[in-house]
């Protein structure tokens, strides 16, 4: 027999004149000690991780197709040639969404750890204004959106005492309270959000999907370093912008 009590942190404390995306650009304008984490979900390999230093400079790069020597990958392959198998067959599909969201929720619980040892603000690629590509690829990233964004609401990080920082009783807020992405912007907290880029030719070969995903993020932060108003930040990178930032850098093809 399981007994479930709900429990409601601050639940007597309003919201309403509380603005998180200000007080997180306060936090991050002209700080050196922060860095950028850039998430690229992908084809060849289901992840990629870049964190890249406010010069550009790769601090840490690494694919995650497996977890704890469970190789996700190979498992949602076999799993796909099973269910392709079982529609020639008229056979019953056998469902993989509890394999991803195994992959999704380590995911995520990876990208927090790296986050918070790197002084890192997030940079996730945006699907919701994007008509490239849809379907299971844009839920795909709408749920790690979601996972990563419930996480950070209210962040603790196991064997530090209750209420030390990072403790149960005084966990990590980092995002607002979240159900969905719709009314959000490109930034929910410390998470930022860039639109995709499906065709990468204009990049130089030593350019990875995730490396870009983090200078688009390098980008917003220079715009906040710069921003006089913090209330008035342009987040929205258009592809002259984005173009004109590779060309300074030299890292067109």
């Amino acid at each position: 027999m399981l007994v479930h009590f709900p429990i409601s942190i601050n639940y007597r404390c309003s919201s309403r004149d509380y603005d998180i995306n200000n007080d997180m650009r306060r936090l991050i304008q002209n700080n050196p000690a922060v860095h950028i984490l850039g998430v690229q979900l992908g084809s060849d390999n289901l992840a990629e991780v870049v964190i890249i230093d406010q010069n550009g400079k790769i601090i840490f790069q690494k694919i995650y197709n497996e977890f704890n020597e469970y190789n996700y990958l190979q498992e949602l392959h076999l799993k796909e040639e099973q269910r392709l198998e079982t529609q020639r067959n008229w056979l019953q599909m056998e469902k993989i969404k509890n394999l991803r969201d195994g992959y999704l929720a380590s995911l995520v619980n990876e990208i927090c750890q790296l986050m918070l040892k790197h002084d890192a603000i997030i940079v996730l690629e945006d699907y919701r204004k994007s008509k490239g590509k849809a379907g299971q690829t844009q839920r795909i990233h709408m749920q790690l959106a979601l996972k990563l964004l419930h996480k950070l609401n209210y962040l603790t990080i196991k064997g530090v005492p209750a209420l030390e920082p990072g403790g149960l009783l005084n966990a990590y807020q980092l995002t607002p309270r979240v159900e969905s992405l719709a009314g959000f912007a490109n930034q929910i907290g410390i998470v930022f959000f860039v639109l995709p880029d499906y065709d990468h030719a204009e990049l130089s070969d030593n350019c990875s999907g995730a490396q870009a995903v983090a200078l688009k993020g390098l980008l917003l932060l220079q715009r906040i370093n710069k921003a006089r108003s913090l209330d008035k930040v342009d987040l929205m990178l258009t592809k002259a912008a984005w173009h004109s930032f590779l060309d300074e850098r030299g890292l067109t093809s």
